[in-house]
């Protein structure tokens, strides 16, 4: 071959040899375009995950705490209150509030033996008793206690029935009989009321007075009945002045 056929089969592979250079370059740049729009497009259709809540507990319902509606009690006042009534309070209410949901106390009202701090209970009645009232029946003072002053409260409701203790004295003791006595003021106690005491007492005049003192001179009373033993005093008489006498241990 001439020098001039040999310079134009050396071009003519050169020129072959870049154009395959170009399309090996062209090939890789076309892939790698196509491998970044694929992972564009696959972050785009994933779908995002929702942040977890900080105040909901696994497996637990997903309700907010709703507070718990009040619970009320029924309890029924009755006696020396503006509006005896069945009442409905909180469960933690206390005789006081009973006394205000009632409106109040009557001016008669005899409170010293109510425990107003104790706490209600349901289905329960709490009764205010009345003051004793007073009147001159000629010479005689006459104490007239109401009909309704026996009606016993639960023991919760009363002063004395709070401080009750183990070792409370038997009933039919002496001691028993003192501790009566002292819970019911005004009572006149029949071994140691005065003649004119006496007299003040329903259906008890001058003679039948001074027969309860001669009679406790040389036997003194145990129990409010033992008075039917005095000539003249019978179960009517009794029954009559009952709610108005008392009896502590006789003297020593």
């Amino acid at each position: 071959m001439s020098p001039k056929e040999q310079w134009l089969l050396v071009g003519l592979v050169a020129a072959i040899g870049l154009g395959a250079a170009s399309l090996y370059v062209h090939h890789q740049r076309a892939s790698s375009q196509e491998g970044a729009i694929a992972i564009r497009t696959g972050e785009e259709q994933k779908a995002p995950i929702p942040a977890k809540a900080d105040n909901i507990q696994p497996g637990t319902p997903n309700t907010p705490n709703l507070p718990q509606e009040p619970v009320n009690i029924a309890v029924s006042i009755r006696g020396a209150v503006v509006l005896p009534n069945v009442y409905e309070l909180p469960e933690s209410a206390r005789v006081q509030d009973l006394v205000l949901a009632a409106g109040g106390l009557q001016d008669n009202a005899d409170m010293g033996n109510i425990n107003l701090a104790a706490r209600l209970i349901d289905g329960s009645t709490l009764f205010i008793p009345a003051k004793p009232t007073a009147r001159k029946d000629g010479n005689a003072l006459v104490i007239r206690r109401p009909d309704e002053a026996n009606v016993v409260n639960p023991s919760q409701y009363t002063i004395s029935g709070w401080q009750e203790r183990d070792d409370t004295p038997a009933q039919d003791s002496p001691e028993a009989a003192a501790a009566a006595a002292d819970t019911a003021p005004g009572l006149l106690d029949l071994n140691r009321a005065s003649a004119q005491e006496l007299e003040s007492l329903h259906n008890i005049g001058p003679k039948l007075s001074q027969a309860i003192i001669d009679h406790r001179a040389h036997n003194p009373f145990r129990s409010v009945e033992d008075v039917t033993r005095v000539s003249g005093i019978g179960p009517k008489t009794l029954e009559s002045i009952r709610p108005m006498v008392t009896v502590r241990p006789p003297p020593q």
